[in-house]
């Protein structure tokens, strides 16, 4: 950071980064999962509605 923006490191700073960093990292683990649970959710009622259209079809 010091170099690119001027910014003196310390622990501090260090610590506090790799906080952040973790936290970013958490939210973005949360938010493929929770896409995943829609992806699989949807694919279901899709496949519902397939089968209830095949189902429609029939008669």
């Amino acid at each position: 950071m010091e170099g690119n923006f001027n910014i003196k490191m310390t622990q501090k700073l260090e610590s506090e980064v790799s906080l952040m960093c973790n936290l970013s990292k958490g939210v973005e683990e949360k938010g493929i999962q929770k896409g995943r649970q829609e992806g699989r959710q949807e694919r279901r009622d899709n496949s519902h509605g397939i089968h209830i259209k095949r189902t429609e079809n029939c008669r």
